[in-house]
């Protein structure tokens, strides 16, 4: 996947599969566990090909098929 299509996904918000890119490591993405129905908030741990969520749980590679970067917080009013 090239740099400008990955950056074209993330301005439409669209999901990013595991099997196309993997995020940074350690930063925080929204990641999507197909077999819990759920969107949780985590990371991709270096070394150990697992995610962890922000409660500590963690989870394999395999068993996350979707990331997709946080949003920008909303801009401060003047």
């Amino acid at each position: 996947m090239k740099d400008s299509d990955f950056k074209t996904m993330v301005m439409s918000n669209q999901w990013i599969s595991v099997d196309d890119k993997l995020p940074e490591f350690f930063q925080y993405v929204l990641i999507y566990h197909p077999a819990m129905r759920c969107t949780l908030l985590g990371s991709f741990i270096k070394g150990s090909h697992k995610f962890r969520d922000v409660a500590g749980n963690s989870f394999y590679k395999d068993d996350i098929t979707h990331w997709m970067p946080l949003p920008e917080p909303p801009k401060e009013q003047e």
